[in-house]
């Protein structure tokens, strides 16, 4: 039986995304925190528990693949699932996060990979 979510971490420097976001799912009826970056958002996993991360992986300073990197590697930590999203619209960072996610899958993890990046591939 899957165990159901209602506790959610955003983690995006772009305020604008973090809120719209935020505010889509607290209009569902789940509870929302935030973080405005990678070093925020393991503070926040290491003094309470969610049940679902949605991390974005174009970051200054601590890059969502190296949070992720860093939860997985974390016994405390390696159990949430992750949704990562990518905006940007360089494919060799998207290749990058789905090898990833690809090694981790087949290595026993559940993880869920998000992209929303612009029209073109530019």
């Amino acid at each position: 039986m899957a165990s159901k979510i209602n506790y959610v971490l955003v983690v995006d420097d772009d305020n604008d995304r973090r809120i719209e976001i935020a505010g889509q799912l607290e209009g569902h009826g789940y509870t929302v925190a935030v973080a405005e970056g990678g070093q925020q958002a393991l503070e926040m996993l290491g003094l309470q528990v969610f049940d679902l991360v949605l991390l974005n992986t174009d970051m200054p300073k601590m890059s969502g693949i190296e949070v992720y990197e860093r939860m997985k590697a974390d016994n405390g930590l390696q159990h949430i699932p992750v949704v990562m999203m990518a905006d940007t619209a360089q494919l060799s960072e998207i290749e990058r996060v789905v090898q990833m996610l690809s090694t981790i899958i087949s290595s026993g993890h559940r993880a869920q990979y998000c992209s929303r990046r612009a029209s073109n591939r530019n």
